[in-house]
């Protein structure tokens, strides 16, 4: 059984925000309204300020107390086991991974299904 390293730290927080970020106030806003939703896309060019729009985002959601990992996605993470133990690391640098250890066997449904129902149960979580 091959193991897979943990994600790099670098991976699992969002790039410092700048003194010169400015706060998106409306988009904050709105991403608010929709926080419950089961999907949100952001989409723009490069360059729009997607991840400093979900930087900020990320803060605020902190400071108001709710459980948020973030991952960094890269061309490695292409190979499910790899994308699985980053998605591992991200929740546990968040305190939010499910209690069970991941059996590097098991089949994706099924561990996709047990960290949706924890991440359903989890406190404050988004």
């Amino acid at each position: 059984m091959e193991r897979y390293q943990p994600a790099p730290i670098t991976k699992l927080a969002p790039p410092r925000l700048g003194s010169r970020s400015i706060p998106r106030e409306d988009l904050l806003a709105g991403l608010h309204d929709v926080r419950q939703r089961k999907l949100v896309l952001i989409t723009a060019g490069a360059g729009f300020g997607k991840t400093t729009l979900m930087a900020q985002w990320r803060q605020k959601l902190i400071g108001e107390g709710a459980g948020v990992a973030w991952l960094s996605l890269d061309a490695e993470d292409e190979a499910p086991e790899v994308f699985r133990a980053s998605l591992r690391a991200a929740l546990q640098h968040a305190r939010l991974a499910p209690p069970w250890q991941d059996d590097a066997l098991a089949a994706p449904e099924l561990l996709a299904a047990g960290y949706i129902q924890a991440l359903a149960g989890a406190k404050s979580c988004t």
